[in-house]
């Protein structure tokens, strides 16, 4: 740690000065602290970034800020002497510090074969775009839309193009010296650190476009793109410097410096000043003015150290409240774990009793729904059962009745059936006795027409000897009366017989229509009530087999969330064991943060009052050189008289 009265010149690290850029309301800067970069960057771009910095700091200076010892100010701009500082004119900024950054960095690295797979379509996608955007941000004329498909056929004068536009954006005061650009960019990209610089050739610019030579050209400028952000970034960047916390004081109103290295830094510009106006000798005006500004720092430093030491104090209490509230933290951390398992138990419960409930309201509706239609057909049963017991009652028929119809009309339907076919042999019988009948008429047809022309031919056509014809030819009256009397029975007997079956045929019939009505209306039922009663079993059936499903996932389910349970368990339980090994290592930490913060307060407040007592005592050596100084002048003064040594 710098003891309080030195002063620190070198360099600040990147993180501390980008930690003071980023607060509004820093105080502490050092003073002359020189950029550095993040030690992943590289570095091996030209050594651009120290130059530009001090280019920046050397404009800086020509500016005149508000210091704490404006005299001296006042003094130097009436007689000035003449500076043999100038700043450095460079042609570029690698050429400058080639030198010294030989010392620092390693010779940069050469390779002869690309270590990236740029022949991989992806990586040169993402190449071209990444250029092309580039391209675009730094004012490449024309667009992403029109630069993307000129980078996949590239052509010389393309390559040519771009490559000056990078490289004159890193180092604008570059002049192209060579007649041919082909000679001249492997020495570019030699100066620039390429590693594969040595791999190209003059003549491989003619086949640029050549499947095998465009790869290599576009890793060159996706590296130039690279180079030309890193370049940005760190010429954007901003380091605070004593210069910046002058400037800022000044528009803030200020005019005391608030640290030990920018007094230090006034007081070195003052004395400068001073000698550059022709003081050669000390400047008793300014050490009084550094020592009470020293004064000044030095108690406000003590008032910023009690601050400090009260806010310590307000931190250990804070500390020490929540290390008393965080003590039940572990019991209540177990109670919020068992809650949370009992609330997702009591939730998967809660919703498998939902998804039951759901289920058996779905059945029982489909069940009532069944009831009804059910109740229903049954109720339409029974009234049509009544209207046929009020049939049967009207018609007098008891079941015994209609089973004694039913064999009447078998044997009837039987009798029919026999009648029927004695019928039908008496049709067939009459048929071939007509047949007979009318071939014995021809035949007699005949020979009576035979007979009468051989009469007509013997006794002459004058004499009326034809023979009649009669059907009833070859009968006698007798036989005729005897037949007719029989025939004249039988027709009797059978209109009668007949119309006695036809009566006994209409009502068998009507009965047998009406027991067919019925059988088919009992079949029908019956069919109906057998289809019903299929369909109800297999729905049964269904339900049973979705029931027995629904039981074997609900246990399968069951067992799956048990085993999760378990495992959800064996989970927590392990956590808790790592956070309860956490909090035992957080809290040793704890207390050894706390043990090494006192220690540390300790030594800052040892540290303190030795640099208080070194102060003090170098105070007073001061003093005593500027008495021996002041002796010395006055012993001068009257040695030489009233003479000035200036005038």
């Amino acid at each position: 740690m710098m003891r309080r009265g030195q002063t620190n010149l070198a360099p600040s690290s990147s993180s501390s000065l980008q930690q003071r850029k980023d607060d509004p309301n820093r105080r502490y800067t050092m003073a002359y602290a020189e950029p550095q970069l993040p030690t992943n960057r590289k570095r091996d771009v030209g050594a651009f970034d120290t130059a530009s910095m001090r280019m920046k700091r050397l404009s800086l200076a020509d500016e005149t800020p508000h210091s704490a010892f404006p005299s001296a100010l006042q003094d130097a701009e009436s007689t000035r002497r003449t500076s043999t500082l100038s700043r450095p004119s460079l042609a570029y900024p690698s050429m400058a510090f080639t030198e010294p950054n030989a010392a620092r960095h390693p010779p940069p690295l050469k390779l002869h074969r690309q270590p990236q797979n740029i022949k991989e379509p992806e990586w040169r996608k993402s190449a071209i775009r990444n250029i092309s955007r580039y391209l675009v941000k730094t004012n490449y004329p024309g667009t992403i839309a029109s630069i993307e498909p000129e980078l996949r056929s590239l052509k010389l004068r393309t390559f040519q193009d771009i490559f000056k536009h990078l490289h004159l954006h890193i180092m604008p005061e570059y002049v192209y010296v060579k007649d041919k650009f082909e000679n001249e960019y492997i020495d570019v990209l030699k100066s620039l650190r390429y590693p594969l610089a040595d791999t190209f050739t003059p003549r491989a610019l003619y086949s640029i476009s050549a499947p095998h030579q465009l790869p290599a050209f576009i890793a060159v400028i996706n590296w130039m793109v690279t180079t030309c952000e890193i370049y940005d970034e760190i010429w954007n960047d901003t380091y605070p410097t004593a210069d910046d916390e002058i400037r800022e004081r000044t528009d803030r109103g200020e005019s005391e410096p608030e640290t030990l290295n920018l007094l230090f830094h006034e007081y070195t510009v003052a004395c400068y000043h001073k000698f550059m106006s022709g003081v050669d000798g000390d400047v008793p005006e300014i050490d009084h003015r550094l020592e009470e500004l020293c004064n000044e720092i030095y108690a406000r430093y003590h008032r910023e150290a009690k601050d400090v030491e009260a806010s310590n104090d307000r931190l250990l209490e804070d500390i020490e409240y929540i290390r008393n509230k965080l003590s039940s933290l572990p019991n209540l951390d177990k109670k919020l774990e068992a809650l949370k398992r009992d609330t997702t138990k009591f939730e998967e419960y809660c919703e498998d009793k939902r998804r039951r409930i759901s289920k058996y309201e779905d059945l029982i509706a489909k069940v009532t729904e069944q009831a009804a239609a059910a109740d229903a057909d049954l109720q339409r049963r029974r009234i049509e059962d009544d209207a046929l017991r009020q049939q049967l009652e009207e018609k007098n028929l008891s079941p015994e009745d209609i089973d004694k119809l039913s064999k009447k009309q078998v044997l009837a339907e039987e009798e029919l059936n026999r009648l029927r076919a004695r019928t039908q042999q008496l049709r067939i019988s009459t048929i071939e006795k007509e047949v007979e009948l009318d071939r014995a008429q021809s035949k007699l047809r005949d020979l009576v027409a035979s007979v009468n022309r051989r009469l007509k031919d013997e006794l002459g056509e004058d004499q009326p000897a034809e023979v009649q014809y009669s059907d009833k030819d070859g009968l006698t009256l007798d036989q005729l009366e005897t037949v007719m009397t029989h025939m004249r029975s039988l027709n009797a007997q059978l209109e009668t017989q007949e119309r006695i079956n036809t009566e006994a045929y209409a009502e068998l019939d009507e009965a047998l229509n009406d027991v067919r009505a019925e059988t088919a209306q009992l079949e029908k039922d019956y069919h109906e009530l057998e289809i019903r009663r299929t369909r109800a079993a297999r729905e049964l059936e269904a339900l049973n087999q979705e029931l027995e499903d629904d039981m074997d996932q609900f246990n399968k389910e069951k067992e799956l969330k048990e085993q999760l349970i378990k495992q959800t368990q064996a989970q927590y339980a392990s956590q808790l064991n790592t956070l309860m090994a956490r909090h035992k290592r957080l809290k040793d930490k704890y207390e050894e943060t706390r043990a090494n913060a006192e220690n540390e307060k300790q030594r800052l407040q040892d540290q303190l009052d030795a640099m208080g007592r070194e102060v003090k005592e170098r105070i007073k050596a001061d003093d005593a050189k500027l008495r021996e100084a002041a002796a010395l002048a006055k012993s001068k003064r009257d040695a030489l008289g009233d003479a000035s040594p200036f005038e």
